[in-house]
């Protein structure tokens, strides 16, 4: 019977980023959803993408704050 389900399809990601729901990533980051959407709306959240009502986040640029680093960078040693 389990060959009768269907695997849920994963979002089309062109660039290849891993991008975090506003719940996922206020799991990620150890805070209340209500919390993140409150940052958010103060643009104190890197790498957040909005289409209309959805708004989705980077999670490397979550990394890349808490890190201190820039987005894409690299560091030579």
């Amino acid at each position: 019977m389990d060959g009768d389900l269907k695997k849920k399809e994963e979002p089309r990601n062109p660039d290849g980023k891993e991008r975090l729901s506003p719940t996922e990533a206020a799991r990620y980051l150890g805070v209340s959803r209500n919390t993140l959407y409150e940052a958010i709306k103060r643009h104190e959240v890197p790498g957040v993408w909005r289409m209309g009502r959805c708004i989705l986040i980077y999670k490397q640029a979550l990394i890349d704050a808490a890190t201190g680093s820039r987005c894409g960078e690299t560091h030579d040693a």
